[in-house]
Parts: structure tokens; sequence; C-alpha cells
């Protein structure tokens, strides 16, 4: 049941995201279901009273209602996010959520938005970042729950649903598994472009290669001793050469 997951992580705002388009009656039976199974012990419908559903009238929230139900627990069920964001200022709405969340004799707040009602496109996003439950109906019997905690952890997950007696059950969908790719050993012969490994034709060929360096010990005979046994400096100058030991620098500016 979809109560139990909500009782599990003890989420006060809970904001339903409708991309299928159910009726608000639909909507008002299911969250007071929702809320008897989550042993609400005061529900109140209709805490933002919409008396116009065609026009922007965008009045301003009066706070001091809210106070009347300090008294008790109060689960409190809204109307349509689609009503309320043309009866009332945006901005005292989005306030009244976070009052919802700071007063202590609130325990759940239920709201239901559907998508293709609602004109601007930045309310649910937004509403979405107030809301700690938020249940997104993606499909005919799809839904995606995003659950914030405390500490500040999200989790997500998807679920199939059936809904009975106005209650919805929901069973968590299979995770897909991809097809394991199966290990194969690697040829270095096709890891480039170009050959990487010698045929017998290639160290042949390199073998017999002879490099300029080599060249002179194959003239010279190995039992004749070495003219240059220590190392020495052959030098021969040139006609710009200053090789005037007295003054070296003499031809510098300095």
């Amino acid at each position: 049941m979809l109560s139990s997951l909500i009782a599990q992580h003890h989420q006060k705002i809970i904001l339903f995201v409708d991309r299928i388009g159910w009726e608000e009656k639909q909507w008002k039976a299911i969250s007071r279901a929702l809320l008897e199974d989550l042993k609400a012990e005061r529900i109140q419908e209709d805490f933002l009273e919409i008396t116009n559903h065609f026009s922007d009238i965008r009045k301003s929230i009066n706070f001091d209602e809210l106070e009347g139900f300090s008294g008790g627990n109060t689960s409190f069920v809204l109307s349509p996010v689609a009503s309320v964001s043309k009866q009332f200022d945006l901005e005292d709405f989005f306030k009244l959520i976070s009052k919802f969340r700071s007063c202590q004799f609130v325990r759940h707040v239920v709201m239901f938005a559907t998508e293709k009602y609602i004109q601007e496109r930045f309310i649910v996003p937004f509403l979405e970042h107030l809301a700690e439950e938020i249940v997104t109906l993606e499909g005919k019997n799809d839904l995606k729950i995003v659950s914030r905690k405390p500490g500040g952890s999200v989790t997500k997950k998807s679920y199939s649903f059936t809904i009975e007696n106005h209650r919805i059950s929901t069973k968590e969908s299979a995770k897909e598994e991809l097809p394991r790719i199966p290990d194969i050993a690697a040829n270095i012969d096709n890891l480039g472009t170009f050959k990487i490994a010698l045929s017998e034709q290639d160290l042949l060929a390199r073998n017999r290669l002879i490099l300029p360096f080599e060249k002179h010990l194959l003239n010279k005979n190995p039992q004749e001793p070495s003219e240059n046994p220590a190392g020495k400096v052959i030098y021969y100058p040139e006609a710009d050469d200053d090789i005037d030991e007295e003054d070296p620098d003499e031809d510098l500016e300095l």
C-alpha cells in the first residue's frame, strides 16, 4: 500500500503529480483514504476555499486561519493546485507550504497537481522542491516515488499500481538487467591500426640492418691496439676563431 511507504518515511508534505488527468473528485477520495490509513486524527479538506475556477484572482492568503487548528494534530487536503494558483497569490501559497512544514500541529498535507491544467510551468517544480514525498503518476499503471529524508538523502523508486476502494496498492517494478557483455581476451594485433608484432621476416631484416655507428667496427681488426685508449678531443680551428690566449674575450664588446 502507498500509505505504508509514506508511513515508513514519516513525511509531512505529500505531493501528487498527475500526468494522466484524473478528476478532482477522484483525487479527493484518494487523499482522504490515504490520510485515514495514516491514522489521521482530524482531516481538513479544502483549507483554501476555491470560489472561482476560471479567472485569475490571485488574492492574498489569510495565514491567521491556520492558527485555528493549533488545538490538535490536523491533516490537510488542499484544493487542486491548478485552482489554487488562480485563486491565490503564488508567493503566499508557497509561504503557506513552508508554514505547514514548521507547524507542529500539522501532521500531513496532501496536494495534487494535474500538470495539463497548470498554466505556469515553474509551479510544479517549485512544489516538488518544497515537498518531502513526491508521487508522480507517469502512466496508466506506473508511478514514481521520490522521498526526501531529514538527513538530506533522497530515494527514488518506480512502482506499478492498482486502485481499489480509493486506495493505491503499489508493487516495486523489477529492475531491467542489461545484457552481459562477454569477456573477450585482448588480442594485441587488434589494438591499433598498425601492426605491433614482428614476423620472422621482420626479425631477420632487423638483425641484418647495420647502423652507422656500427660500420667502423666491421672494418677494424679487434686484435689491433686502439689508437686512442685514453680518449682525446680533436679540434680543427676555423678562420673566424680567435685563438689568442692572452685575451680570449677581446672580440666581445664588454
